[in-house]
């Protein structure tokens, strides 16, 4: 049965998507002093040649703000053993938890995190940054890639059992309003897509920051591998 309209069809497409099954990716970024990371669901690959990524961040994230000032994101495949990284950047915010001093990582291009855990990743360049409703699109150019093994990939049908740390809002709710909502005890990050790209970004970039668990990152840029791009999300946002 088919129904018109956007709210008439919203229960159905709902309904739709939430039996599609995909994997997870957990992106990074650094600008302006400051790292953030989140795990993501509305992923795809959108262009062959030349190879192009989108990733759609919410804007409840507390990684959307530090995304919107970054140059560079790096997208991690999240491998299926990695439940703990998963729940570590899908259930905490990086409002009160600083979740790169709970796992290990080295800096990347532009200082930006690349997880040890996480064997398959590319950086991307960010082109374009794109309001998409209560997430916000970033288009990307791969630039530079590590491929490991390969791996069974941590899928959404295990994510969506994790308790996201930011509740959604409507796009044009200011965060810190958002923040009051969810009440001063939140500890977690909400999970799931971003925004597709809307101009080129500006900012300066972003100063290495290292902690204990860092080493400096090796010289050179790998091609991107097509097997790392070919993993992605098909699901809409």
């Amino acid at each position: 049965m088919t129904a018109s309209g956007t709210g008439g069809v919203t229960p159905q497409v709902h309904r739709l998507v939430s039996g599609i099954d995909y994997p997870m990716f957990i992106v990074t970024v650094a600008a302006d002093g400051r790292r953030a990371g989140c795990l993501v669901g509305f992923t795809t690959q959108c262009s062959i040649d030349p190879p192009r990524f989108l990733v759609c961040i919410s804007v409840a994230n507390h990684t959307f703000g530090v995304a919107r000032a970054a140059r560079v994101m790096v997208v991690h495949l999240v491998p299926d053993d990695a439940a703990g990284l998963a729940e570590l950047f899908g259930s905490r915010t990086g409002d009160e938890v600083d979740k790169f001093a709970r796992c290990e990582w080295t800096p990347g291009p532009e200082g930006t995190p690349v997880l040890a855990g996480c064997p398959n990743w590319f950086a991307g360049r960010i082109l374009r940054r794109v309001p998409a409703g209560d997430h916000w699109a970033f288009l990307l150019d791969p630039f530079a890639a590590e491929s490991g093994p390969d791996v069974d990939a941590f899928t959404f049908h295990r994510a969506r059992r994790m308790e996201p740390g930011h509740p959604a809002r409507a796009a044009d709710q200011p965060r810190s309003v958002a923040r009051t909502a969810a009440g001063a005890g939140s500890r977690r990050e909400r999970r799931g897509p971003t925004n597709i790209a809307e101009t080129a970004a500006t900012s300066a970039p972003a100063a290495p920051i290292q902690n204990a668990s860092t080493k400096p990152d090796s010289a050179g840029t790998p091609p991107v591998p097509a097997t790392l791009l070919a993993a992605r999300s098909t699901a809409p946002t």
